[in-house]
């Protein structure tokens, strides 16, 4: 279920990774930790606009946080030219290999477009990842124009109660 915010509580929430950031020097620990929060509390609007212009000189788990922001906006061509070099996370970081297979899907060829789609599905039956495959369907849904596809996909959220404002 969605927890029930006051308007209030939602902007102590989105002032506090600006709080966090001014108390240290903003070395890139920070910025990931804040990018995180950001991330889980859904404002993946404001993980880009702190990870962008660092993009240059991002750690590994920087680079992954980057690139699904950059999966999240639509923008397949800086992704395309940036994920090859951490195309072995995609084994062991099932996000990540999630969120590209979302890239796959949407800007894919032929037959890898079917198996990222495929890839998808079977993730939203896993119950560890499927909040987030259902989430990621609905991105697909938005990038692809697939409204059947997104409203399948809301609906399964809203049946497990993992649904939130923001989807």
């Amino acid at each position: 279920a969605i927890p029930q915010l006051s308007l209030r509580m939602v902007e102590v929430i989105s002032d506090a990774p600006n709080w966090l950031l001014s108390l240290s020097g903003t070395n890139e620990t920070d910025v990931i930790l804040v990018a995180r929060f950001l991330d889980r509390a859904g404002f993946r609007e404001d993980v880009f606009a702190i990870l962008d212009p660092l993009k240059d000189r991002l750690s590994p788990d920087g680079e992954i946080a980057y690139l699904k922001t950059l999966v999240e906006r639509g923008a397949s061509r800086e992704y395309a030219t940036r994920w090859r070099r951490y195309a072995n996370r995609l084994e062991t970081d099932r996000e990540f290999a999630l969120y590209h297979a979302v890239y796959e899907a949407a800007w894919g060829e032929g037959e890898i477009r079917a198996q990222a789609r495929n890839r998808l599905a079977q993730a939203s039956a896993d119950p560890a990842l499927q909040a987030i495959a259902l989430r990621l369907q609905l991105l697909l849904a938005a990038h692809t124009g697939d409204v059947q596809g997104g409203e399948q996909a809301l609906r399964q959220l809203e049946n497990s109660r993992d649904d939130r404002l923001q989807d």
